[in-house]
């Protein structure tokens, strides 16, 4: 199969129009019709401020997420879809 994988970071407490961005990204690739998306939730890790993440009982909002979505080459796949500004919801 001929596809693509792209990759999205966030942390559990980032939000978009009141809801957590990772269940917000997977519904937007549901509703483009890609084959697939995974939300998945690490234990640890830093972003590009080299500050460290991770998963504590009492810091469970700075949890590291990850969404993987999945395509085939055939689909119509225009990044701007997945854009605050193109969400209709």
């Amino acid at each position: 199969m001929n596809g693509y994988q792209i990759s999205f970071f966030t942390v559990q407490d980032h939000r978009h129009k009141g809801k957590p961005v990772g269940d917000w990204l997977v519904h937007i690739a549901k509703e483009m019709g890609l084959s697939g998306a995974t939300l998945i939730a690490g234990a640890e890790g830093f972003g590009h401020h080299r500050r460290m993440h991770s998963v504590h009982f009492i810091e469970l909002t700075e949890q590291p997420l990850e969404v993987v979505m999945i395509g085939r080459v055939r689909h119509d796949w225009r990044a701007s879809a997945v854009t605050p500004a193109q969400d209709t919801g």
